[in-house]
This record gives structure tokens, C-alpha cells and sequence, in this order.
């Protein structure tokens, strides 16, 4: 996921995980806003730093509001 962009990552696992389009973009939203990555998003995740890139990693991990996380 490196070359991506944050927003590009972020939109890409919320639709592997299902969420519907009209869902998309609040659901991304929230995420950005929750784990603090709105300075970031046009940003590679190559280019972040380490607690950067495992913020962002949380947060599409997230952005589907799965009901448990191991």
C-alpha cells in the first residue's frame, strides 16, 4: 500500500471491506477525523512516519466499523 495515497488507501479498504458508496465518504470522513490524519491525506504512506503509517493502517483497519477487532 505504500504508493498509494492516504485518501486513496483509506477509500480502497473501505470498499474491500463493503461498505456501500453512499457510505464511502462519511465513513472515510470519520476516520480522517478520528485518528487525526487530515494533514496527511495526499501524502504515500511510504512518505509517513512509522506511528503515522500505523495510524493510518488503524484507520482503514476501522473505516468499515467492523464489530470486534482482534
Amino acid at each position: 500500500m505504500g504508493g498509494l495515497k492516504v485518501i486513496d488507501h483509506l477509500e480502497w479498504s473501505a470498499r474491500l471491506s463493503g461498505v456501500p458508496s453512499h457510505l464511502l465518504d462519511s465513513r472515510v470522513k470519520s476516520a480522517v477525523a478520528r485518528f487525526g490524519l487530515g494533514e496527511v491525506l495526499v501524502k504515500r504512506v511510504s512518505q509517513l512516519s512509522g506511528g503515522t503509517r500505523r495510524r493510518a493502517a488503524l484507520a482503514a483497519s476501522l473505516v468499515h466499523a467492523p464489530m470486534d477487532l482482534v
